[in-house]
C-alpha cells in the first residue's frame, strides 16, 4: 500500500547572518583589543609562560627553564614575581611554571616527571624526598656546589643535612622552619594566666587549658590537628626515640605507653568539652591556642586581626633532650631527566641568594638560609615576621636537637594511619591503650610490606 504522505525534499537553508549591533561592538571591541594587547605584551616580554591550570601543556613554546612548586595563591604570586625578576637579570630566558595546591601537587609532579621534557626545578618536601631519590628522579647537587654554579655564602653545612641522602645533596632548603605554638596573650591575661615560659610542660598546658576555659569560655585546639604526627614527633624525641627507625624498615619506638600518654592528654580535654574541632578556631576567637609551623605565623596573625604571640611547645616532664628541631620548610631539587640542569642550578642559586628575590618572597617559605639575605630582610620585616625570626633564633639556641632522617618509603601511609587513629581516639571511638596497640601492629606491617616490595 502506497503512502499518501508527500515526499519531503531537502532544501539548502539560507545562511544565517550574524548582525552585530553597535551596542555589542562597544562591548566586544575593547575585549578583543585587550586580548590582542596581551598577546603582543607576552610576546615582547621574553616568555614568562605561567600556566592558568596545573599540567596544562604549552607545546607552542620552547622554555629554557621549567619550575614546579606547590602552595597557596599568595605563594604562586610571589614565586611568579621572582621568575619575572630572574628574566630581567637573564634576558631571553623563557620560563614555564607549573603550580598547584599541596593536595594536587604530587599527582601533577609525577605526571610531569613522566613526560618527555620534565621540569628542571621542582619543589620537594622532607617527607617525600627519600621516595623520589629512591625512584631515581632527582639529580645530586654536589657538582654544582663544587663548581660554583650554586653559591650559598655563609650557610653552615648542618643546615643542608636535611637534603642529604646516602652522602649526596638532593635538595637545598628554601627556608628554615620549626614547630611552634601560637597563642592569644590577651586571652591568657583575662584568665589570670602568665605567658608560657621556655620550660613549661604538658601538665602546665593542660592546667592552662582548663583555667582559660573556666575564666573565658575559650577552647583548646588538638596538638597539630592537621598532622598530629608533628606533635608526637616532639614528644618522642624528648624520650630519645623517633617516629621511624634509622633503617626505615620499622618504627623507631615500640612502647605503647608513649602513644597512650600523647592521646590520653588530649582525650581527657575532649571528654571535658574543652577541644575546638575544625575551622580556624584561633582566628575566629573560639580558641586561645593553635599549633603551627613557624612560617605560617605572619598569615595567621594577619587573619586574626589581633595580637598573637609565639611560644615554644611544652616539654614532657623529665625529658632527655629538646623535642623541637629546625626543619627545612621545603626544598628545591633538580629533576634527573630535566634538560640542561645547569640552567636549573643557576636559577636555584638566584632564588636563594638574590636580595630582591628574598624581598619578593617575604619569608613565606620560612627564614632564609643565607646570612646576608637574612640581614637584608630584618629591617624590612613586619612585627609578626620579626617574631618568627626571634623564635627561630630561640629554638636554635639550646631548644632543639638534630633533625631525624627523612621518612622512608611507605611513611606517608603510616602518617595517614596515625592521623586517622588520632581522630578516632579524640572522638571517643577507641581507647588510647587499644589504639596504641593496634597502631603499632598495623604500622609495622605496612613498613615491612613496603620493604619487601
Amino acid at each position: 500500500m502506497k503512502s499518501h504522505r508527500k515526499k519531503r525534499t531537502c532544501q539548502a537553508r539560507p545562511a544565517r547572518r550574524t548582525i552585530v549591533t553597535p551596542v555589542i561592538l562597544r562591548v566586544v571591541a575593547p575585549a578583543l583589543l585587550l586580548v590582542v594587547l596581551l598577546v603582543i605584551l607576552l610576546a615582547a616580554a621574553g616568555g614568562l609562560l605561567l600556566q592558568a591550570h596545573p599540567g596544562l601543556a604549552r607545546e607552542s613554546r620552547n622554555p629554557t627553564l621549567t619550575v614546579a612548586w606547590w602552595g597557596t595563591p599568595a605563594r604562586h604570586e610571589r614565586t611568579r614575581a621572582v621568575l619575572a625578576l630572574y628574566q630581567e637579570d637573564n634576558p631571553g630566558t623563557d620560563i614555564l611554571a607549573h603550580s598547584a595546591e599541596w593536595g594536587d601537587y604530587w599527582h601533577m609532579l609525577d605526571t610531569l616527571l613522566a613526560a618527555p621534557r620534565p621540569p628542571q626545578v621542582i619543589q620537594q618536601d622532607y617527607a617525600y624526598l627519600h621516595h623520589y631519590v629512591q625512584e631515581g628522579a632527582l639529580l645530586p647537587l654536589d657538582e654544582f656546589l663544587r663548581d660554583g654554579t650554586i653559591t650559598l655564602p655563609g650557610v653552615p653545612d648542618p643546615l643542608l643535612e636535611g637534603g642529604r641522602l646516602a652522602g649526596h645533596l638532593y635538595g637545598i632548603p628554601l627556608g628554615i622552619n620549626a614547630p611552634a605554638l601560637a597563642y592569644d596573650p590577651e586571652a591568657l591575661a583575662r584568665a589570670g594566666v602568665p605567658r608560657p615560659t621556655t620550660d613549661w610542660t604538658w601538665d602546665d598546658f593542660a592546667r592552662i587549658a582548663r583555667q582559660v576555659h573556666q575564666e573565658t569560655g575559650l577552647l583548646t585546639r588538638p596538638i597539630f590537628s592537621g598532622n598530629p604526627r608533628v606533635g608526637f614527633d616532639t614528644w618522642l624525641r624528648q624520650r630519645d626515640r623517633s617516629f621511624f627507625s634509622s633503617s626505615g624498615r620499622g618504627l623507631g619506638f615500640s612502647d605503647p605507653a608513649l602513644l597512650e600518654d600523647f592521646w590520653t592528654l588530649q582525650r581527657d580535654l575532649a571528654r571535658e568539652g574543652l577541644l575546638a574541632w575544625g575551622g580556624d578556631s584561633l582566628v575566629e576567637g573560639r580558641s586561645w591556642v593553635e599549633f603551627i609551623w613557624s612560617n605560617a605565623f605572619p598569615a595567621l596573625q594577619e587573619e586574626a586581626r589581633r595580637p598573637l604571640e609565639l611560644a615554644l611547645m611544652p616539654r614532657i616532664t623529665h625529658s632527655r633532650r629538646p623535642g623541637l628541631y629546625l626543619k627545612p620548610a621545603m626544598f628545591f631539587s633538580l629533576a634527573r631527566a630535566g634538560e640542561n640542569p645547569r640552567s636549573g642550578a643557576r636559577f636555584l642559586s638566584f632564588f636563594l641568594t638574590h636580595p630582591g628575590a628574598a624581598r619578593l618572597l617575604d619569608m613565606e617559605r620560612g627564614v632564609p638560609l643565607v646570612p646576608a639575605v637574612h640581614r637584608d630582610l630584618r629591617p624590612r620585616v613586619t612585627p609578626a615576621q620579626r617574631q618568627v625570626l626571634d623564635y627561630i633564633a630561640l629554638v636554635a639556641d639550646g631548644h632543639s636537637s638534630p633533625l631525624d632522617a627523612p621518612d622512608p618509603p611507605g611513611g606517608a601511609r603510616v602518617q595517614q594511619l596515625f592521623r586517622e587513629t588520632t581522630s578516632q581516639v579524640l572522638e571517643g571511638l577507641v581507647s588510647p591503650s587499644r589504639a596504641a596497640r593496634e597502631f603499632l601492629a598495623r604500622a609495622e606491617r605496612e613498613l615491612f610490606h613496603q620493604f619487601l616490595d
